[in-house]
C-alpha cells in the first residue's frame, strides 16, 4: 500500500491536507504498480507529484485538455468527459463490484451521502431489474397494480 499526502484538498477547511491510500489490486492494471512506474519516470525530487515538463503543478484545465486530446485520438467523444468523470467512474465501478457504501464514501473522501449522486446505474441493470425481479418485488409486498405484468 502507498500513502499519498495531498497538501491541499477541496473540502479541507483546516488546511491539513488529506492522505490517500493506494492499494495493490492484483489486476493487470494495478494502481500501486502504475504509481511506482510513474515515479520511476518522474523522479523522486520534491514538488508536485503531477507537474508539467517545466516542473509547475499540473492544472485541472490542462489535465482535462490532455484527457480530451487522448479521447479524440481514439475517435471517442470527448464531450462526455469532464473533471468529475474519474470520480463518477470510480464510484460507479466500486458500487458495481459490490463495495459497501461506507467504503466508497471513505475512499472518495466524501463527508456526506453526496457520493451516491456519482454512482451511475447502467441501463442494462435497470432493464434486468424490470425483466427479472420487479414483479416478484411488487407481489411480495402485497401491492396490486392495475395492468401489472403477470408473474411468470
Amino acid at each position: 500500500m502507498i500513502k499519498v499526502h495531498l497538501s491541499f484538498a477541496k473540502c479541507d477547511q483546516f488546511g491539513r491536507g488529506a492522505d490517500i491510500y493506494i492499494g495493490l489490486s492484483g489486476n493487470v492494471i494495478c494502481p500501486v504498480a502504475a504509481t511506482l512506474a510513474f515515479t520511476a519516470v518522474r523522479g523522486t525530487s520534491a514538488g508536485p507529484f503531477f507537474r508539467t515538463k517545466g516542473g509547475r503543478p499540473l492544472q485541472k484545465s490542462h489535465f482535462i485538455a490532455e484527457v480530451r486530446r487522448a479521447l479524440a485520438a481514439l475517435s471517442l467523444s470527448s464531450g462526455d468527459y469532464a473533471g468529475h468523470s474519474f470520480r463518477i467512474g470510480a464510484a460507479t465501478a466500486a458500487a458495481a463490484a459490490g463495495i459497501q457504501d461506507s467504503t466508497i464514501q471513505t475512499l472518495g473522501r466524501w463527508s456526506s451521502a453526496a457520493f451516491l449522486t456519482y454512482v451511475r446505474t447502467p441501463q442494462r441493470r435497470i432493464q434486468d431489474f424490470w425483466k427479472g425481479g420487479s414483479n416478484n418485488y411488487i407481489h411480495k409486498r402485497g401491492w396490486v397494480l392495475e395492468g401489472a405484468c403477470p408473474l411468470p
